[in-house]
């Protein structure tokens, strides 16, 4: 993520923001319940990773608010 947000690294997520995040958080969120409606365990896997990508990426942005 400190690449990432970083200068020279990737200008997209630089521009993040907590609320342009929200609708990735939210659409994990519910692809998480599907998986876990479904029982598909490695669905479940895949998507509790990408809602700890979530949590890390609003984290960072907290902590760059933070900074500045």
């Amino acid at each position: 993520m400190d690449t990432l947000r970083s200068p020279g690294g990737c200008p997209w997520d630089s521009e993040q923001s907590h609320q342009s995040l929200l609708k990735y958080l939210l659409e994990e969120s519910y692809e998480f319940i599907e998986a876990v409606e479904s029982g598909n365990s490695e669905d479940m896997r895949e998507e509790l990773g990408d809602i700890l990508l979530q949590v890390y990426f609003h984290s960072r942005i907290a902590q760059e608010d933070n900074e500045n």
